[in-house]
């Protein structure tokens, strides 16, 4: 068994890694844009970002990983955007 090819929800731990990794650092570059974080308009930027990404990136494990941690962190930006009380909602933090 090779660690390469151990998998996790159907998901090698390779590219869990790299998600792992890149979400923090992502999240932190993307904050300190116009787009911000916590909100459901950063959230919506991150997810298309997500979607976007294996056109530059390609489907490697590399870029399944960035895809999955810019998914993941949209959709918590969506979701602690929402419970802020709307569009613009948690201002940059987490709001519950």
């Amino acid at each position: 068994m090779k660690i390469g090819r151990v998998k996790a929800g159907g998901v090698p731990l390779v590219t869990l890694g790299v998600a792992g990794i890149a979400k923090p650092f992502l999240e932190g570059v993307i904050a300190k844009t116009p787009v911000g974080n916590s909100t459901v308009i950063s959230g919506i930027a991150k997810i298309i970002g997500a979607m976007a990404v294996r056109q530059f990136v390609g489907g490697n494990t590399i870029g399944n990983g960035v895809q999955i941690a810019l998914a993941v962190d949209g959709i918590e930006d969506c979701f602690i955007g929402f419970m802020g009380g709307g569009l613009l909602g948690g201002g940059g933090q987490d709001n519950w």
